[in-house]
């Protein structure tokens, strides 16, 4: 089964709950974060909010 999403907007937005961060995560699934500020918005409305931790990455 193939699952098409429309991804119409890229830009972050003035408010984002948890639910919608969840939701937008999902949306954006193929957005890097570098380049796709609703997706980093929601990344960060998550980690703040202390359902996600961030990788550590050790050189």
């Amino acid at each position: 089964m193939t699952h098409i999403f429309a991804v119409a907007e890229h830009t972050a937005i003035p408010e984002m709950d948890i639910r919608q961060a969840h939701r937008e995560i999902q949306l954006h699934l193929e957005c890097l974060v570098q380049n796709c500020a609703r997706k980093a918005q929601a990344k960060l409305t998550l980690i703040e909010a202390g359902c996600i931790r961030p990788a550590v990455r050790y050189m």
